[in-house]
């Protein structure tokens, strides 16, 4: 992928999760799943297209940038993502290729916990764009947003009662809930 798509879609998503309901899919967490996955790819020395990776990081959660937090969001995220995703792929100079690279890591990087849906048989952007959002899941930037998110959506609330024993029990076990599990110990989590 060519680095000038690569910026138009870091500013695409930029612009529309500055409209982002969900302050759990920010931005912010975006980016950390970009550095996540760059690390990912660094450690384990994987030969892949880096722009073609990030590119699927940016907009692995598009989605959000319309709707609530919510148990529907949640468990309807994949069907939503192949409803919006074609359409917003056109807008970039892409080949059918990367589309489908792209298209496929972005479908497959749910559910990582609690359900343990892994890739492990995937290709290795699912696998990586997977494992750097689980990664990010249990970070410390992501446990200091949570409390703040918990405070604005009833969502966020209703699982609040479950959040330490999910961070940490997930920390725990980070091994169960990752691809590459010889990346514990070698991320920050």
């Amino acid at each position: 992928m060519k680095k000038s798509e690569l910026e138009k879609i870091r500013k695409f998503v930029k612009v529309e999760m500055e409209k982002a309901k969900d302050p759990q899919h920010q931005f912010p967490h975006l980016e950390r799943v970009v550095r996540n996955a760059l690390k990912i790819v660094g450690v384990l020395k994987i030969d892949l297209d880096k722009n073609l990776l990030m590119a699927a990081c940016y907009l692995h959660d598009i989605n959000h940038s319309e709707h609530s937090p919510s148990l529907l969001n949640y468990f309807s995220e994949t069907k939503v993502l192949r409803r919006i995703l074609p359409e917003i792929l056109q807008k970039f100079d892409l080949s059918s290729e990367e589309n489908k690279v792209i298209e496929r890591a972005i479908y497959n990087h749910s559910y990582s916990f609690p359900f343990k849906r892994l890739n492990k048989d995937g290709d290795v952007y699912s696998r990586v764009l997977q494992d750097a959002d689980t990664i990010d899941f249990f970070s410390k930037e992501r446990e200091k947003d949570f409390s703040g998110s918990k405070k604005k959506f009833f969502f966020y609330k209703l699982i609040s009662p479950f959040s330490n024993w999910a961070f940490s029990y997930g920390r725990k076990n980070l091994k169960n809930y990752l691809n590459f599990s010889e990346l514990v110990g070698r991320m920050n989590v």
